[in-house]
């Protein structure tokens, strides 16, 4: 668990955006429980080497994929299939 001002927050059970593999890793070295990896317009130089749970194209389909309680279903195979 993390704590500010009081609040405690589960990092098992939080999401970390990022649109690069060292935003990734750092949502790794942090204990957050799912890692999702925006291509934000640009290409991911190798995305079956990344570590991060989710690819998606874009930020606003990272934020749907959250706000329908879905984030912590998805896994690489779901992107890969797409």
């Amino acid at each position: 668990d993390f704590k500010v001002k009081g609040i405690r927050i589960d990092l098992s059970r939080s999401v970390i955006i990022g649109d690069t593999e060292k935003d990734i890793e750092t949502g790794i070295n942090a204990g957050v429980g799912r890692k999702i990896l925006v291509r934000s317009g640009h290409a991911i130089p190798d995305e079956r080497a990344s570590r991060a749970d989710v690819i998606v194209d874009s930020l606003a389909e990272a934020a749907r994929l959250i706000a329908g309680g879905r984030s912590g279903a998805l896994n690489r195979s779901t992107v890969e299939a797409r």
